[in-house]
């Protein structure tokens, strides 16, 4: 099963340089970032040394209440973890060339650097940070990609947040070479929060034909199209044609039950699938092989419902 990926809070995010410790500015800002119940992202060692000084050079009343400010440093304090024995290899290089500070204090590019290093080399890390500190490059640098840290610039309360960090859990998944397709099961809700698997959603992953590693990374692939892109695809396009380019174009080549099968009562009957107490009628399918592996699904109302993932539904 996939290690899961360490959540990281940026410096930038909660040590103010001194002028910004003044201004209402960076203190809106932080309390949108951790206002939001989400308590999974840490702080750094190296970032505990910056609050402890926090705390000894409060903001004026003025500023930020005293009631605000403290409620602040105990969400934050606890979140706190111990260096890993193994230092995490990051391409330093790069960081340092992109990052620049926006109102935090001039030694949290060090902090961050520091923070990164200590969660150690095993998992993933998604760093939750500002946007604007980064000058975004693009670039094939084989050192960024080894250090498998992934930029989540939006607070953990939005949707694009929870989506950027859906495609972290695929990435980890897809990173650990043990893993198979009972891992996509296990991890569904992490990788793929905007879809809703009915009852027997998983039944027939063992009908599926080819390889395990294969039929793995395809499946991947398919449902985290689904969960990203569907919703907008069925949207922006009304005409059966359109949704199928929209969904070419993506990698994932998907359709509708033929008129032949529309006159099968029994088996459009077997593409009605069980959520909970809803029935949902799922002909749309992708297809993982082109003559066989689907995943039958339906978009209602922004919704993306999978109704079995399976080898192939009689016709």
């Amino acid at each position: 099963m996939p290690v899961e990926p360490v959540q990281l809070l940026d410096p930038e995010i909660f040590i103010p340089s001194t002028e910004s410790a003044a201004k209402r500015e960076f203190w809106v800002r932080l309390l949108s970032w951790i206002d939001d119940g989400d308590e999974l992202a840490l702080v750094g060692p190296n970032s505990l040394e910056g609050l402890h000084e926090l705390a000894d050079q409060r903001p004026d009343e003025s500023v930020i209440s005293q009631n605000d400010f403290w409620t602040i440093l105990q969400k934050l304090v606890p979140r706190t973890f111990y260096p890993a024995q193994d230092q995490r290899s990051i391409c330093e290089r790069h960081v340092r060339t992109d990052y620049s500070s926006a109102l935090g204090h001039g030694e949290n590019l060090e902090r961050l650097i520091k923070d990164i290093q200590a969660t150690g080399d095993q998992p993933q890390v998604a760093l939750r940070t500002l946007e604007d500190c980064w000058n975004w490059q693009s670039r094939d640098c084989q050192d960024c990609v080894r250090s498998r840290l992934h930029k989540l610039t939006a607070p953990p309360g939005h949707s694009t947040a929870l989506n950027a960090m859906a495609k972290v859990w695929r990435s980890a998944c897809m990173d650990d070479q043990d893993a198979g397709l009972k891992a996509i099961q296990a991890f569904s809700q992490e990788m793929f929060p905007n879809l809703h698997f009915s009852d027997s959603a998983w039944k027939h992953l063992n009908r599926l034909s080819g390889s395990p590693s294969d039929n793995f990374s395809s499946l991947t692939h398919h449902l985290g199209v689904l969960n990203d892109h569907a919703p907008r695809v069925w949207a922006e396009n009304v005409t059966t044609r359109r949704r199928q380019a929209e969904m070419q174009g993506l990698g994932v080549p998907a359709s509708p039950d033929s008129p032949q099968t529309h006159k099968n009562s029994k088996a459009m009957q077997r593409r009605d699938f069980q959520f909970g107490q809803v029935m949902v009628r799922c002909e749309w399918h992708t297809k993982l092989r082109p003559d066989t592996n689907r995943i039958y699904f339906a978009v209602l109302d922004s919704g993306v419902y999978i109704g079995t993932i399976v080898d192939h539904l009689p016709t």
